[in-house]
């Protein structure tokens, strides 16, 4: 019985960290799903009898570090002087043709370390938290920067129908 759910335990966590790398990029709501059931899935594997192998505990403790660490990028994580401002600028002065290129300059680099505000020292100084705190701040920046983008977009639309 014991080899049955460690067996049924690997599978799940396999299949877990393959399918879902723990955020969609179409939703965050299945973030937030797939949190829930790893931290359920977590305790219980903790709290219960089965005898785990210490790489499977590190392997559990690390995606809970991983967890962790993207919840902290989009509670810390502002965005500052990451260009999205001056890309909606651009994009409504000029056309949305031009302004492709600092949405896509400014996209594409990944956030500065002194603006990613990790509060903790000792988890900064964790690969697995850091890099994943950075990838969570990196995509948050895309996202503000290409809603800039729509924005100046759409201002620079509304002014040329209106002056013309």
């Amino acid at each position: 019985m014991r080899t049955c759910s460690f067996v049924l335990f690997l599978i799940l966590i396999s299949q877990f960290s393959t399918a879902q790398n723990f955020i969609s990029k179409e939703d965050d709501l299945s973030a937030i799903d797939n949190e829930l059931y790893y931290e359920t899935l977590s305790e219980e594997v903790k709290n219960s009898a089965i005898t785990i192998d210490e790489e499977d505990l590190k392997a559990l403790d690390a995606k809970e570090l991983k967890m962790k660490a993207i919840k902290d990028a989009q509670n810390n994580y502002q965005g500052k002087n990451s260009g999205a401002v001056w890309t909606g600028v651009a994009t409504a002065i000029t056309s949305p043709v031009l302004g492709l290129i600092p949405a896509g300059i400014t996209s594409h680099a990944a956030p500065s370390n002194k603006n990613l505000r990790i509060n903790d020292e000792e988890l900064q100084n964790n690969y697995d938290y850091y890099m994943a705190y950075r990838e969570e701040a990196h995509k948050i920046k895309k996202r503000r920067n290409w809603t800039a983008y729509g924005i100046g977009s759409a201002v620079w639309l509304v002014l040329a129908i209106l002056i013309y």
